[in-house]
């Protein structure tokens, strides 16, 4: 951390190249360090505007798991200037339920008590009061439209008590009528960030409604799993046994490849782990990637994008 603290002190200094330095030595040399303690780190530099390049990457951490943050003990007692900036964040991978159902439990814990907020009928009126008062500068950060009608009704009353009367009334037409009479600013969902130089989220929701055989109602920018990069060819080689240094094991993957010759796009997913069958041929062992496993769930897809060339592989997992 003593780096951190030279970064803070060139900041107040500005001292422009030493930050520079400072910062291109940390994503060169360290970013073992960077990623192992972001949530640390965040903290420390998220008010020094100079730190960007920094900052960026461990908002970008915090949006690939939030739950990291939101699930931790520190979660409430982090600064609510930190807390809003974090908010802002575009590609939360997270449900706006979860954000809401944290931010409530986060106001409750302001009056120093335990209390689930499923227990709604616990709340004391001292207790609505806090809630109410410590949300207020959050509840314009919060996606209320893109929370579920079942979700909605579940907390219909805790919801009545602690919006603005206009918000309230809006998502209820919203969710009941699919209309709003009175002005209110609806936010977008949250896009979450997908690592990949080939396809764009809205492929990813594609890729994730075949996953899940949904032929009824494709997903269109909101999708039920994370997809984290594990290989990419350009990066990391484009020899087989690279890919399975990288990929074996792992659970189950999307690969996508892009053809340099006509700029098409063929993907595949594999519902098991990738791993070689071993055979024991005169006390060593031979690791076959040829071999064949049994499955029904996986498929083939093709897109159609410019031309590039590329080789990645995605591990996905349920949010």
């Amino acid at each position: 951390m003593n780096v951190l603290k030279l970064l803070i002190a060139a900041d107040e200094l500005d001292l422009q190249k030493l930050i520079e330095y400072v910062q291109s030595y940390l994503f060169d040399k360290k970013i073992e360090f960077l990623t192992d303690n972001y949530l640390e780190i965040l903290k420390i530099v998220f008010r020094h505007e100079e730190l960007s390049k920094l900052r960026d990457f461990c908002l970008n951490r915090v949006a690939e798991d939030p739950g990291v943050l939101f699930k931790s003990p520190n979660f409430y007692t982090i600064d609510k200037s930190l807390l809003r900036l974090i908010l802002q964040q575009e590609n939360l991978a997270i449900d706006e339920m979860e954000v809401c159902k944290f931010m409530i439990q986060y106001a409750i814990t302001q009056s120093l008590r335990t209390l689930n907020i499923e227990d709604i009928l616990e709340l004391t009126s001292e207790d609505l009061s806090i809630i109410k008062g410590t949300l207020q500068e959050f509840i314009p950060l919060i996606r209320w439209f893109q929370i579920s009608n079942e979700n909605f009704l579940k907390f219909q009353k805790l919801f009545e008590i602690i919006l603005p009367s206009e918000l309230y009334e809006n998502i209820k037409k919203f969710n009941f009528k699919k209309e709003i009479e009175n002005k209110s600013i609806i936010l977008p969902p949250r896009i979450p960030h997908i690592d990949s130089k080939l396809l764009g989220v809205e492929h990813f929701a594609m890729i994730s409604s075949w996953i899940d055989r949904n032929n009824t109602q494709i997903y269109k920018t909101q999708f039920p799993y994370k997809f984290k990069l594990l290989y990419r060819a350009s990066e990391n080689g484009f020899e087989v046994e690279n890919f399975h240094i990288l990929c074996d094991r792992k659970g189950p993957t999307v690969t996508i490849s892009k053809f340099a010759r006509n700029g098409k796009i063929i993907g595949g997913y594999n519902p098991l782990d990738w791993k070689p069958q071993n055979e024991t041929i005169e006390n060593t062992t031979i690791l076959d990637y040829h071999s064949w496993w049994a499955t029904s769930g996986s498929y083939l897809c093709i897109f159609n994008r410019r031309q590039s060339r590329d080789f990645i592989a995605f591990l996905f997992c349920k949010s």
